[in-house]
């Protein structure tokens, strides 16, 4: 189990000797065996298979992931297993693959970001298309309070932040400390078509961060004149449906 969860073998502990040291030490066969495995695993068939998944050999990824189908859970780099490495560079094709053999899409990295959270950063749409398909959860936090929404708004991609909506992410989420909304963050950033997506969702304009600021304040003090004029036209709209409503009642 543990070594199937990124233990690294050549890695010592508490200071120390290295498991793999360790097993041998106590003469435990087995163990050393298990180590002795991994480590080959992870120094060899690991890399080749991330080159096959890269290279859309599907014939080379199929038979290195029957001969160690714990390759889905392997993690590289930052705690990565194949599926968020896939995600994160944008390699759509290879997404498929291994969802469709048995990858878990809610696996994650040291950071606690899963491969939607990595995909959405990067602006992968085709890759976020993919994912949300077998995704339980599309708001997953990570260590730092972000959700696949956040690091679509706060890197500027305007078309994983609508795919995002259509299956059911919340646009008047909050996150962090500062308890900033996803409009907030748009107009912060000044990305206009985000900001009209957000509207269109149902993002609340008159809402306060913990500094008191509004999304029409952080446009406004950043100089994104357009998107200003946007939330000052939608925070119009939205205060006349709210007197509206008062005068149904």
């Amino acid at each position: 189990m543990l070594l199937r969860h990124g233990i690294d073998v050549d890695t010592p502990r508490h200071g120390l000797i290295t498991p793999l040291e360790g097993a041998s030490k106590s003469e435990n066969r087995e163990m050393v065996r298990l180590l002795q495995e991994y480590q080959e695993i992870k120094l060899k068939t690991f890399p080749a298979f991330l080159k096959a998944l890269d290279a859309k050999d599907w014939g080379t990824s199929t038979r290195l992931l029957k001969r160690t189908p714990s390759l889905l859970l392997q993690k590289g780099g930052e705690g990565k297993a194949p599926l968020a490495i896939a995600a994160e560079q944008g390699w759509s094709e290879a997404v498929q693959f291994l969802l469709k053999n048995g990858a878990e899409p809610h696996y994650f990295d040291w950071g606690r970001r899963n491969a939607l959270h990595l995909a959405a950063d990067r602006g992968n749409t085709q890759a976020v298309h993919i994912l949300l398909k077998s995704m339980k959860s599309v708001s997953d936090r990570t260590d730092n309070d972000q959700t696949p929404l956040f690091l679509a708004i706060d890197s500027g991609h305007p078309e994983v932040v609508r795919l995002l909506l259509e299956a059911g992410a919340n646009s008047n989420e909050f996150y962090g400390t500062s308890q900033r909304t996803a409009l907030q963050i748009g107009a912060q950033r000044g990305h206009f078509e985000i900001v009209r997506l957000l509207l269109e969702a149902g993002s609340k304009v008159n809402v306060e961060d913990q500094n008191g600021m509004t999304a029409l304040d952080w446009a406004e003090k950043n100089g994104h004149a357009e998107v200003a004029e946007l939330l000052r036209k939608s925070q119009s709209d939205q205060g006349k449906n709210s007197n509206d409503e008062k005068t149904e009642d």
